[in-house]
C-alpha cells in the first residue's frame, strides 16, 4: 500500500508539473523571453544601448546616425547585415570580438577593418562574410557571453580576438562583480543543476524571477574609454589582468569547440606613434597577455602598434580622436588582416603549434584587482 501511494503521489506530481509547464509556456512568454535572453527587440528610439542581465548592455536593432555615419544594427544586436543561419554552402565567416575600436566607432559600416578584409578576401569570387561582434565598451566577460549566446551560432570560421581597451580601463565597477550574481555560465554543481533543469520553462521562470531579476543590475551602464594611468597605482580595472588572460584562453577554447580558428589582434594607440621615453603605459601588460595567448596557442598575431608605426603616418592621420582609428586606420588594419588570412583562404591551416606553456600569473603594478 505505501508503494502504491508513493506511485500515485509521483503521478499526481508529474501531472501537476506538466500542467504547470503548459501554463507557464502559454501565459508567461515575456518572462521566458527575458530568461532566455534572445535577440533584443527592435527600437527606433534615440538611446541605442539596452540593459541585459547577461551582457550588461547591448545594442537595440535599427538604423541610426552615429558620428556622422549611418550605422546598421541587425536583429542580433550586432553591427552589420542579417546573416543566414545555417551558413550558406561555400561561404566563410570571419567574426571579431572587442569594443568600440573594433566595432568601428566614427567610421561607416563598410569602412570597418573587418569589412575591408572580407571584401579583399572575396575578390576571387568566393564569399567571405564579416561578422562584427564587437560592442562599444565590451570586456572579455561580455564578449564570451555574447559568443555563447549568439555569435557562435553564426558558424564563424575565424574568430579575431581584439578585446583590449575596455578590460584594462579603470572604472567605477568591476565586470566580474556585476556578472557573478546572475551569469548563465556558472561553474561546479550549480552549473550542472542549471543544465539539468533548464529544459523546464517553470524552472527558467523561477530562476529568472528569484535569482537573476533580483540580483542583476541590468541597466545599461555609462562607460568611458580613458585607458591611461588615471586609475593607478591602486586603481580598479574593469577586468583584472589574470581574469583577462583566463578569458582570452576561454575565448580561444570556445572558438575551437565551435570549429573555428583564432587570430589575435593587438590594437594601436596614438601614443605608439610618438612614445614617451621610459614610460610604460598602463595597458602594456594587457597587450603582453594578448601576445602570450597567441604564442601559447599558436595563433597568428596582427600587431597594430607595429603596423601603424611602420606605415609612416602620424597619429592625426590614423585616429579620429584619442583612441579610435579613422577610415585610414581601419583600412590599414583590414589590408593587414586580409594578407594574414590569404593562405587560410586558399586552404592552408591558420594556426601553428603553440608553445603549450601554462598561462603565467601576471602582476599589475597599476591595479588593486589583479584578477
Amino acid at each position: 500500500m505505501p508503494v502504491r501511494r508513493l506511485t500515485l503521489a509521483l503521478i499526481v506530481a508529474l501531472l501537476s508539473l506538466s500542467g504547470m509547464e503548459v501554463l507557464v509556456r502559454t501565459t508567461l512568454q515575456e518572462t521566458l523571453r527575458l530568461a532566455e535572453s534572445p535577440p533584443p527587440p527592435a527600437s527606433d528610439w534615440g538611446a541605442t544601448l539596452k540593459g541585459n542581465p547577461y551582457l550588461l548592455w547591448e545594442y537595440a536593432p535599427g538604423l541610426r546616425e552615429e558620428g556622422g555615419h549611418s550605422v546598421s544594427i541587425n536583429s542580433l544586436g550586432l553591427r552589420g547585415p542579417e546573416w543566414a543561419v545555417p551558413k550558406p554552402p561555400g561561404s566563410r565567416r570571419i567574426l571579431a570580438t572587442g569594443d568600440s575600436s573594433v566595432y568601428g566607432f566614427g567610421v561607416a559600416d563598410r569602412a570597418v577593418f573587418l569589412e575591408v578584409a572580407a571584401n579583399l578576401l572575396q575578390e576571387d569570387g568566393s564569399p567571405v562574410e564579416a561578422v562584427n561582434a564587437a560592442i562599444p565598451g565590451y570586456s572579455t566577460f561580455q564578449s564570451r557571453n555574447l559568443l555563447q549566446m549568439r555569435g557562435l551560432a553564426l558558424e564563424p570560421d575565424v574568430v579575431v580576438l581584439a578585446n583590449q581597451w575596455s578590460d584594462n580601463n579603470f572604472d567605477s565597477f568591476v565586470d566580474r562583480d556585476l556578472l557573478d550574481s546572475y551569469t548563465r555560465f556558472e561553474a561546479g554543481w550549480a552549473a550542472q543543476m542549471h543544465r539539468w533543469l533548464s529544459p523546464l520553462a517553470t524552472y527558467r521562470v523561477l530562476d529568472f524571477s528569484l535569482r537573476i531579476r533580483k540580483g542583476a543590475r541590468a541597466e545599461a551602464r555609462k562607460v568611458g574609454w580613458t585607458v591611461g594611468n588615471e586609475g593607478g597605482p591602486g586603481g580598479t580595472r574593469r577586468v583584472g589582468i589574470n581574469d583577462y588572460a583566463a578569458n582570452l584562453d576561454a575565448l580561444v577554447e570556445d572558438a575551437h569547440a565551435a570549429g573555428a580558428e583564432g587570430v589575435v589582434m593587438v590594437l594601436a594607440h596614438p601614443s605608439d606613434l610618438s612614445p614617451e621615453p621610459g614610460a610604460t603605459p598602463a595597458w602594456e601588460i594587457y597587450r603582453q597577455a594578448l601576445r602570450d595567448t597567441a604564442s601559447r596557442h599558436g595563433l597568428p598575431l596582427l600587431d597594430g602598434p607595429a603596423l601603424f608605426a611602420d606605415s609612416g603616418q602620424t597619429a592625426e592621420a590614423l585616429f579620429s580622436d584619442a583612441l579610435h582609428p579613422n577610415d585610414l586606420g581601419h583600412r590599414l588594419l583590414g589590408e593587414a588582416l586580409a594578407q594574414l588570412l590569404a593562405g587560410w583562404k586558399s586552404g592552408q591551416p591558420l594556426e601553428t603549434g603553440g608553445t603549450g606553456d601554462s598561462r603565467p600569473t601576471y602582476v599589475d603594478p597599476f591595479a588593486s584587482n589583479p584578477g
